[in-house]
């Protein structure tokens, strides 16, 4: 058996650390949080 290889593929934005302590790939204009604390904050609102 033969493995492919895949080329590295450079990031599409910046691995911020939240304040939380989780680490989240910076993909929207103005996110300040990971996804988990979006979340959280989100449902805190309803």
């Amino acid at each position: 058996m033969k493995w492919i290889e895949k080329p590295l593929q450079p990031l599409k934005g910046e691995i911020i650390v939240c304040a939380c302590g989780n680490k989240y790939l910076k993909t929207r204009d103005q996110q300040k949080m990971c996804v988990r604390c979006m979340m959280k904050e989100r449902d805190s609102l309803r």
